[in-house]
């Protein structure tokens, strides 16, 4: 092989890294102006949705309940009510034995959708798109932990130990815990008290073109 075959060779090579470098930084600036855009959206829909009547409920739990169970409000309100922000007025947390808390809907986890028009180049048709933000969430939990602390009865009324390899696991029986509930309704509060929430994510809707009808 000539000393002009390998560097015709390599120049063609080096034009095609040159490609390759150039189809990189492309993505990789495009990836960086989708991020920033993305950061911009959310943030100004969660503004939005700031702006609208934002839903609110009240929950009461025993003043002793954290002395049993070692949770602090925060940590029980985070696991608890993700979704939701404490706007307790400071002379109404508490009434008799109980921990007020009223909640209101945090907006950076509220549905937003907007539809916007838009042309993918000059000249092209305009055509409608809707996006928007939503909210996931894992499945919830009883945590069995704290409810074995709050309140011993309904955790043994309630809990079944498993055979495993090399160790025994506890864990809730839903006959159990509906039976539990059909005779003792009241102690839907405990159970609702010990639910753990996974934490929320807030993300982008995909894009999607809206047909005229």
């Amino acid at each position: 092989m000539s000393s002009s075959q390998t560097e015709q060779k390599l120049s063609k090579l080096e034009g095609l890294g040159q490609d390759l470098i150039s189809a990189d930084r492309d993505k990789k600036s495009a990836e960086a102006c989708h991020k920033e855009a993305r950061g911009k959206f959310m943030k100004t829909a969660t503004l939005e949705a700031g702006k609208g009547a934002l839903a609110r409920t009240t929950v009461r739990v025993p003043l002793d309940y954290f002395e049993r169970t070692g949770l602090t409000e925060e940590e029980w309100l985070a696991t608890r009510h993700p979704l939701y922000v404490e706007i307790t007025e400071e002379d109404e947390r508490v009434d008799g034995a109980e921990r007020v808390f009223l909640l209101e809907e945090d907006p950076q986890y509220r549905p937003v959708s907007v539809e916007v028009p838009f042309a993918q180049r000059a000249g092209d048709a305009v055509k409608r798109y809707s996006i928007g933000k939503t909210t996931s969430s894992g499945s919830p939990s009883l945590d069995l932990e704290a409810l074995e602390r709050d309140d011993p009865e309904v955790y043994a009324a309630i809990t079944v130990e498993r055979e495993i390899p090399a160790q025994t696991v506890v864990e809730p029986d839903a006959d159990k815990l509906q039976a539990l509930v059909a005779e003792q309704p009241e102690k839907v509060a405990v159970i609702q008290r010990n639910m753990i929430f996974p934490e929320p994510q807030a993300k982008l809707t995909p894009v999607r073109e809206v047909k005229e009808a």
